[in-house]
């Protein structure tokens, strides 16, 4: 996408001077007539190739790719949190290599009052606990492997068992 048109994009410069060499010749009422609407056309090409960017330009951390990129870990906490808790600051476009490093780690951006630490189980399985200042301890995410060969990400709430809520 990006590659279609921005090249589409950097080659409209040879359209625009074209239509100014044309617009300074002498020329037939009716090739007046065709340059100025090429020149409108040429125009709303441009407004709409720079559109296309633009939207590409949003769509990209929702790409395929993208998605293929994050950690299991950072898809489960976008699923859990409904997608908000990762950083949607935009980053400037860099090559495969370091996208794919940059979603890797990309940072959290935890609301105030929350951390997160990690930790591991005796068993040797990673969780991730999440903190309250003000609420104490508010659950864990512990992550495991499945016999498929797959991520488990189990979510568990802190409270008292007789909590109906938990």
């Amino acid at each position: 996408m990006f590659e279609v048109f921005g090249e589409t994009h950097d080659d409209l410069w040879v359209f625009d001077e074209q239509l100014v060499r044309w617009s300074k010749v002498p020329l037939t009422a009716r090739q007046r007539v065709e340059v100025d609407r090429l020149i409108l056309q040429q125009r709303r090409m441009r407004e709409v190739v720079e559109e296309i960017l633009a939207l590409a330009d949003d769509l990209r951390a929702t790409t395929i790719e993208a998605v293929l990129a994050k950690s299991d870990f950072d898809l489960g906490l976008e699923a859990v949190f409904g997608g908000r808790i990762l950083d949607q600051r935009p980053t400037p476009p860099p090559s495969w290599e370091r996208a794919r490093e940059a979603a890797r780690t990309q940072r959290l951006n935890l609301p105030d009052g929350v951390s997160l630490s990690t930790g591991f189980e005796l068993s040797g399985t990673p969780y991730y606990a999440i903190a309250h200042l003000a609420l104490g301890p508010v659950g864990r995410i512990v992550v495991s492997p499945t016999q498929e060969g797959q991520t488990r990400l189990d979510a568990e709430v802190a409270g008292a068992p007789v909590d109906p809520c938990v």
